[in-house]
């Protein structure tokens, strides 16, 4: 992803925290955190299919456990806003951890012609 996409993308994350919490902290809270396993869970593939794609070749079990930690976060996530409902919102987790696509789209309006 590009500088300006990483940009935007931390841009998305600080307003829409902002936004979200003065519709409620917990609201807030839960766009917050999942938008920051989200850019994490990015940040791990972008580096794993770099190596994958460095070394040339892959095995029957590559990205297993990468994969297995990647949508265990992801979950994890998500189980937090069961958890603790008064502090996390589950709804507005799940929409922070899309927070790459949110920029993806984000970033076809921002495109310089």
């Amino acid at each position: 992803m590009s500088k300006r996409a990483w940009m935007l993308s931390f841009w998305i994350l600080g307003i829409g925290t902002v936004v979200l919490t003065i519709l409620g902290m917990k609201f807030g809270l839960g766009y917050l955190l999942g938008g920051c396993v989200g850019l994490v869970n990015y940040k791990r593939n972008e580096t794993f299919w770099s190596a994958v794609l460095s070394t040339g070749h892959a095995k029957r079990g590559t990205g297993f456990t990468h994969f297995l930690v990647n949508y265990g976060l992801m979950a994890g996530v998500l189980a937090v806003g069961v958890m603790f409902p008064a502090y996390v919102n589950i709804f507005t987790a799940a929409l922070g951890l899309m927070i790459i696509k949110l920029a993806a789209v984000a970033e076809l309006f921002f495109t310089e012609r």
